[in-house]
């Protein structure tokens, strides 16, 4: 459902990296929206793939909780660490 959420401009800046039970969330800058004068509205996007991620878990009855534990993997210089969610087992 993640992939399916809608973002701003339909660029879907969000990026998910599987780690064993843990999801890693990072956004992917655009060069389109690094001067928009609202700020960085994909943000806002990231949270509704956030939430659109949380709910489907929720429905699916599979139970976590998400923290800031950057796990330090490399990056591009243009891809921001977010948050982690990890699954309860």
């Amino acid at each position: 459902m993640t992939r399916l959420a809608p973002s701003a401009g339909n660029m879907q800046p969000w990026r998910a990296v599987i780690c064993g039970d843990k999801v890693h969330f990072y956004e992917k800058k655009a060069k389109a929206m690094q001067n928009n004068p609202l700020g960085d509205i994909q943000k806002v996007d990231i949270g509704i793939a956030l939430s659109h991620f949380d709910l489907t878990l929720q429905e699916e009855g599979i139970t976590g909780r998400f923290a800031v534990e950057d796990p330090g993997l490399e990056t591009d210089g243009q891809t921001e660490y977010i948050v982690s969610y990890e699954v309860n087992r």
